[in-house]
């Protein structure tokens, strides 16, 4: 095929001329290809004319057009009987060196010999309109101008019908790239030539019967891709489109996707289409596959257009099928432990795991972690029942649901996990990790089979609440020498022991004794920085522990006198010293605090009452020789036990009525 340029005036019209008479030849102007038609292919009976046009005068235009006698003045050249309008749809789409282009052919019906079978092409121009009821160039000029072999200078192209071999036969193929198109909706766009032949001097007009611009007859085909979700090879009910993918004529049937070949991508719904395929052709119609997918619909499908096929009508592609791999797992978690609390050391928490094949291919490598709060992520390896006792014991794991016994997971199976374990202290302690919840989340894994093609992970979680139950024992005991509290400045010696008797370590312990004497209440009897009791020295009252207090009273007068403080034995009258000392405490982590405790110890108190007297008597002269003289006497009354004395009563029957006296000083 050999390119000429547009050069010099070779009709003699002052316009540049640029002659494809010559067989096998074309000239580029802009773009659009003006070519012998052999080129492009030829054929009888697969053609469609849209325009015709002639004029006695040589020289005639006009553009194609639904208009009906009487014809406009300004298109008055058309021949209205093969002439109409067409849509973007209708143009048929050819490949020449790998470029898509639209096709429009003439017919020439000049002389068969030269000098009078020359004649010029002088303009075409192409429009799009969304009007299809154009009649006038008035009208026609106005809408949106897609090509003009003019633009840039007016120049002619010269064309012979010398080489024809009679009518039905095409001369030449106007090509124009599919891209000056690009964005208009081929079903929805008008497309109108106009063309001006004969102009370009007085040897290159239109002398015999009429031009005839046709296209080639073509249909559209239209299909859809789908998800072979069952791999069958048949598109049934609720398999979905699959939007995206590359569908291409395969126009030398190599089974691959070549440069130049026409191709186009699947909707939303799967469906593609491909406007202007000619008719009278076998077409291959075949994807790109997506990658890890396959075709199970066959390597490609095969469309037979009859060159009968009415021109424009629409011709349905088998569905192709893909059949597209999705490995999928889902997991279900739950939990339970006895009295839905867990508030026990050593009690059992049961899990089940329930994973689903909820994809559409068969599963292995299958791995379930489980990350139990307050401890590390482990890996579950199925034990089922180590020893054989039909109880599951912590440290195994036992599954059901596997059909095969082979550690494939087939589609829609479902294999369901089951194991324990024990509740800590310090999940107790923890509450949880600060929520009242332990929180264990599991993690499940999985592969297709014969692939590492791996399911998304996915985990679920479950929860038991954790129940702290802060509780204090308290006991108080008390000694003093003698068993007795008789002697004043002698001390009561305590002892009191605070437990722990919830399920909970306690922080913040507090005993009080207000009876002890001041800064006498100590919980470190051996100095040496410990609390005692405090097994692991953590300042925590753990479960369990006991720790060990002391303190002392100072017996007081007041204590022996009162007989002590404390009525023990409800008659009315105190008998002994009583102390009460007092625990507060609160759990670690969530500051529940614990229900305040009291304890009382008693001592006796002895009370020794004890009288002393001693009794002196003076007279003058020391001797009582006068009647009358006076015998003076002193009697001294003294306590000589521990309690103070009441209702002291002295008498001295020989002395004086009234004489008797104990305030000397008045």
């Amino acid at each position: 095929m050999a390119e000429v340029f547009v050069g010099p005036d070779i009709t003699g019209d002052g316009v540049a001329d640029a002659d494809i008479t010559p067989s096998g030849s074309f000239v580029n102007i802009g773009g659009v290809l003006f070519t012998d038609a052999a080129n492009t292919g030829s054929g009888t009976g697969n053609y469609n004319t849209f325009l015709a046009i002639s004029n006695n005068s040589g020289i005639e235009q006009g553009f194609n057009s639904d208009d009906t006698p009487p014809i406009d003045a300004s298109n008055k050249d058309i021949d209205q009987a093969k002439t109409h309008t067409v849509k973007l749809s209708d143009l048929v789409v050819v490949t020449v060196n790998g470029v898509q282009y639209y096709e429009f052919r003439v017919d020439l019906n000049e002389a068969n010999s030269d000098p009078n079978a020359q004649i010029s092409l002088d303009q075409f121009k192409l429009y799009s309109s969304a009007n299809g009821g154009i009649n006038d160039t008035t009208t026609l000029f106005s809408q949106n101008l897609i090509y003009d072999m003019d633009a840039g200078g007016n120049k002619s192209v010269l064309l012979s019908d010398a080489e024809s071999s009679g009518s039905g036969n095409d001369d030449y193929s106007v090509l124009v790239p599919i891209t000056a198109f690009a964005g208009l909706n081929p079903t929805e766009t008008y497309v109108y030539l106009f063309t001006q032949m004969g102009a370009a001097g007085t040897a290159w007009r239109g002398t015999a019967t009429f031009e005839e611009w046709n296209l080639q007859n073509g249909v559209t085909l239209t299909g859809t891709k789908f998800e072979d979700a069952n791999n069958n090879g048949i598109k049934d009910v609720g398999e979905g489109p699959i939007a995206g993918v590359t569908i291409f004529i395969d126009a030398n049937k190599n089974g691959i996707f070549d440069a130049g070949e026409r191709s186009t991508l699947t909707d939303a719904n799967g469906n593609y289409t491909f406007h202007g395929v000619a008719t009278g052709q076998e077409v291959w119609i075949d994807e790109v596959v997506p990658d890890g997918a396959t075709q199970t619909t066959g390597t490609h499908e095969v469309v037979t257009i009859s060159s009968t096929a009415t021109p424009g009508s629409t011709v349905v592609v088998d569905p192709i099928g893909n059949f597209v791999p999705s490995p999928e797992i889902s997991i279900t978690k739950s939990a339970s432990v006895p009295g839905d609390c867990a508030d026990t050391v050593g009690e059992l928490i049961t899990y089940t795991i329930v994973l689903d094949n909820t994809g559409n291919v068969a599963l292995d490598t299958v791995v379930l972690t489980d990350a139990f709060e307050g401890g590390s992520e482990v890996t579950l390896t199925v034990t089922g029942d180590t020893n054989l006792n039909g109880t599951l014991d912590v440290g195994e794991v036992w599954r059901s649901g596997d059909t095969g016994n082979d550690g494939v997971m087939g589609v829609n199976e479902t294999w369901t996990y089951t194991y324990v374990r024990a509740v800590t202290q310090e999940q107790i302690d923890s509450d949880g990790g600060g929520d009242g919840t332990l929180d264990d989340v599991a993690t499940a894994n999985a592969e297709q089979v014969n692939s590492n093609v791996a399911a998304d992970e996915v985990s679920d979680d479950a929860t038991v609440d954790v129940c702290q139950d802060p509780a204090l024992g308290i006991e108080k005991s008390a000694t003093v020498d003698g068993d007795c509290a008789d002697t004043v400045g002698e001390k009561v010696n305590y002892t009191i022991l605070v437990s722990n008797e919830g399920n909970v370590g306690l922080e913040t312990v507090v005993v009080t004794d207000d009876f002890a004497d001041v800064g006498s209440l100590d919980n470190d009897a051996h100095d040496d920085g410990v609390i005692d009791g405090d097994t692991d020295n953590d300042g925590i009252l753990d479960v369990g522990e006991t720790w060990t207090y002391t303190a002392f009273h100072t017996v007081t007068q007041d204590d022996i006198d009162n007989n002590g403080n404390y009525d023990s034995d409800a008659d009315g009258i105190n008998d002994v010293l009583r102390n009460v000392a007092t625990a507060n405490a609160d759990a670690v982590t969530s500051g529940e605090a614990a229900q305040e405790v009291t304890d009382d110890a008693t001592v006796d108190v002895c009370q020794d009452p004890a009288l002393g007297i001693e009794k002196s008597a003076t007279v003058d002269g020391d001797c009582a020789d006068t009647v009358g003289e006076k015998v003076n006497y002193t009697i001294l009354v003294s306590n000589e036990g521990n309690v103070g004395l009441e209702n002291v009563v002295v008498t001295d029957d020989f002395a004086d009525v009234g004489s008797l006296d104990n305030d000397a000083d008045d």
